[in-house]
């Protein structure tokens, strides 16, 4: 830090603020779903969408990733690359219709009808 100080003296140094909880990739999440939730299983509940990072029996507490990108299932439908995609809960895929549908991220990589999953960032 004094080096900052040096380039920069008019400035403070650099101090995280003191209400800073965490970065907000991860999140611990209680699963109330009734069922386990599998490693690499897409999670939506409300506007909280994320990944889980391994297996998460009913009632216990595990990790979501909630930013990077991941291959999830999806519609039988093309999805382009820069496409915002939504959860479809009666199916649990993703698709490109929003009416009715939560966000979960942006196509990282285009994706033909036949494809069972798209490379999706989350939240993006």
């Amino acid at each position: 830090m004094a080096e900052a100080a040096h380039f920069a003296p008019h400035l403070p140094e650099k101090k995280m603020s003191k209400n800073f909880v965490q970065d907000g990739k991860n999140v611990d999440w209680l699963n109330g779903t009734g069922k386990a939730v599998s490693s690499g299983d897409l999670v939506v509940q409300d506007n909280l969408v994320g990944v889980a990072h391994a297996d998460i029996p009913d009632g216990d507490v595990g990790i979501l990733h909630t930013v990077g990108v991941f291959s999830l299932p999806k519609e039988a439908e093309a999805l382009t690359q820069g496409r915002l995609v939504y959860f479809k809960a009666d199916t649990a895929t993703l698709t490109a219709t929003k009416s009715g549908n939560t966000l979960v991220g942006t196509v990282w990589a285009s994706a033909e009808a036949g494809d069972a999953c798209v490379c999706v960032r989350l939240g993006y």
